[in-house]
């Protein structure tokens, strides 16, 4: 499913994101615009090719300063309308509350902390590709892993059709996770899944009721007796 809305409120305007945001639409214009044999000079220039960089830590060419810009510029091209829209559609979700969070200037400096990680990343781990590179996916990966660090329990609203098959559904897994675990928020069947609302309550509800479901059961026998003294009351974690 895709989210929608971040529930997290924001006290600022989120001034920085929506720079990045418009400087990656423009970018991208720009490079819309481009003939096929100018698209290629252009992302040859600023796009990220690891070779080039093997090449010249092997000794064998020279390297000046302007050879190290695509590991910046890198992060404001991207390769097609769905790139460009997924990921300024994730920053747009989850940027401004970090950037309230950090503030502008930190927040910034963070963002692009994240995109020149994942540029060294790459060439790092493809050393000899000759594929160019680009996107925000490395940045926004920063954003993102830092928006979990921070709200861990946020909700995210989410909207769109449910990715899980109703063939997987079907399966004698689920069918026997179903028979052990009451309230699992899988659907019985071929009938429809919960509401994402109930689906979320019920990720927490077998773990909270696994005490009480177990001591429903009718031949839990053994088991129901065993497990108030494997789980004390009072020490038991609450989620």
């Amino acid at each position: 499913m895709i989210p929608i809305r971040n529930a997290v409120p924001s006290r600022y305007p989120p001034v920085v994101t929506w720079i990045l945001i418009a400087t990656n639409c423009l970018v991208f214009l720009f490079q819309d615009s481009l003939s096929p044999d100018e698209l290629e000079l252009f992302l040859g220039q600023f796009a990220l090719i690891p070779a080039r960089y093997s090449e010249a830590f092997a000794g064998d060419t020279d390297l000046a300063a302007l050879d190290f810009v695509p590991f910046f510029t890198m992060m404001f091209l991207h390769g097609g309308w769905l790139h460009l829209i997924l990921n300024m559609w994730t920053l747009w979700l989850f940027g401004p509350a970090i950037e309230d969070r950090l503030g502008h200037g930190r927040y910034l400096a963070f963002y692009l902390a994240c995109g020149l990680a994942a540029s060294a990343a790459h060439v790092m781990f493809n050393p000899t590709s000759i594929v160019p590179a680009l996107g925000a996916s490395g940045a926004i990966a920063g954003i993102l892993g830092t928006y979990r660090r921070l709200f861990p329990l946020a909700p995210c609203r989410r909207g769109g059709p449910d990715p899980v098959h109703p063939a997987v559904l079907r399966s004698p897994r689920i069918r026997l996770y179903r028979s052990l675990v009451p309230d699992s928020g899988f659907a019985v069947d071929d009938g429809p899944l919960v509401t994402s609302c109930q689906r979320r309550r019920r990720v927490v509800g077998p773990c909270r009721r696994v005490h009480s479901g177990i001591r429903a059961w009718p031949a839990a026998g053994p088991i129901r007796t065993a497990l108030p003294s494997l789980l004390p009351g009072r020490r038991r974690a609450r989620l």
